[in-house]
């Protein structure tokens, strides 16, 4: 069998799990009538393996207790979605006479470029350079690390210190593409969650997945239809004090008002958590009242009593406790430290 056919169609299939019904080890009677299925127009997979996938998809069990018609409806389904995922943009089956399915199965095609409308240029490369980059979580944040030759290199951290691995590129050009309603939406909260990163808060987009007039190739389209509002920070207020002043929080975090983004946010979290002072906290942004005006930054935190104040030294069992803490984040730095 081949296996683009078995990684696209089952990969795509874990997004639709949740529809599934407890089925049992052997799939239910009505799955048997697949054999009796017409498919035609297909060149790229073969007959028995669309059927051979199809068969174990979550939703084609759950299908096959429906009538017959419904059933029907829901394989067309699954195959034309299958087909898209797999990268034929233009993929469509139709029903035919009685059982039979009728596959146009169109060019696979890839991904190409990036177009957005409604936003400044500046910004819109820099969302493209990180759509086409490695990705990462929406909480993890760059580090710099000083490397051979004076060099500093970047690794990217959870709000705890963690380093997180990169992922995928969001968008691949000129790569096998898959072109589905879901990746949309995963798209456009990718673009949204960028803007926030880069200091938008509000925005609005819409992407879309549009051929290219070269052929072969799908560009992802976005239009910024509400650019949101800079966010900028003049005053820091912080709650839930019991050892510390609110002058010695702020102090310890070094914040300074102006542009406020959420790279900012992810790093007072950190901060505050690496500390070893504090049992819980969290950032909220306060809107101003009046248009043009600058945000609040409220800081809530919820402090150790038994911890000391920042600036004084843990004692040797606290630092123990802390080291041991702190090592399943840095295992090699803090695997040979002795301070």
């Amino acid at each position: 069998m081949d296996c683009r056919l078995i990684v696209c169609l089952l990969l795509w299939s874990l997004g639709l799990a949740a529809r599934a019904v407890t089925a049992s080890a052997a799939p239910p009677a009505g799955i048997g009538t697949l054999d009796q299925i017409t498919i035609t127009g297909n060149t790229v997979f073969s007959t028995d393996e669309i059927r051979r996938v199809v068969a174990t998809h979550p939703a084609a069990i759950e299908a096959s207790q429906w009538p017959q018609k419904r059933w029907m409806e829901e394989l067309r389904s699954l195959i034309e979605q299958g087909y898209r995922n797999c990268g034929h943009a233009e993929a469509v089956v139709k029903q035919g006479q009685g059982a039979e399915l009728q596959i146009q199965e169109g060019h696979r095609f890839l991904d190409g470029e990036i177009r957005l409308s409604g936003i400044p240029e500046e910004l819109a490369a820099a969302v493209r350079e990180r759509l086409t980059g490695p990705s990462y979580p929406a909480n993890a944040v760059p580090e710099p690390v000083h490397v051979a030759g004076g060099r500093t290199a970047f690794r990217w951290v959870d709000d705890k210190g963690a380093e997180v691995k990169p992922g995928a590129p969001a968008w691949q050009p000129l790569k096998n593409g898959s072109f589905t309603a879901t990746r949309e939406k995963v798209l456009n909260n990718a673009v949204l969650n960028l803007l926030e990163f880069y200091g938008r808060t509000g925005a609005a987009c819409e992407c879309r997945l549009e051929p290219n007039s070269r052929g072969g190739i799908v560009d992802l389209v976005i239009d910024i239809t509400n650019l949101g509002t800079e966010v900028e920070v003049d005053e820091f207020m912080v709650t839930g004090m019991v050892n510390h002043t609110e002058e010695e929080i702020l102090t310890y975090l070094d914040l300074k008002p102006g542009k406020f983004t959420l790279l900012d946010r992810l790093s007072i979290e950190r901060k505050l958590w690496l500390s070893g002072r504090f049992l819980g906290h969290r950032t909220e942004l306060i809107e101003p009242f009046r248009k043009g005006d600058r945000f609040r930054l409220e800081i809530r935190v919820k402090e150790c009593p038994q911890a000391p104040k920042l600036g004084e030294p843990f004692s040797e069992s606290q630092l123990v406790l802390l080291r041991a803490c702190l090592k399943s984040y840095f295992p090699q730095s803090w695997a040979s430290s002795s301070g």
